[in-house]
């Protein structure tokens, strides 16, 4: 199981803004057989979910999908 996070913070005072905490697991176990490439599969297996049936290239945005959802311009 890989455990994946983030966090914003703010640079002025130094404090978390948010925290994203995340889990993997894939389900044959690192097996590198046949080219098989582990923690893109594992993603397939992730909590939160990425919501999509082909999570490996859906895992390519979540940094960016969480800061999105965390900042907002000021008016």
């Amino acid at each position: 199981m890989l455990k994946a996070y983030g966090k914003v913070i703010d640079l002025h005072t130094n404090k978390v803004i948010a925290e994203r905490i995340g889990y993997l697991f894939d389900t044959g176990q690192s097996s590198k057989i046949g080219g098989r490439v582990p923690w893109l599969w594992a993603a397939n297996n992730s909590c939160p979910s990425f919501g999509s049936e082909h999570a490996f290239t859906a895992q390519l945005d979540q940094a960016a999908i969480f800061v999105e959802k965390v900042l907002r311009p000021r008016q």
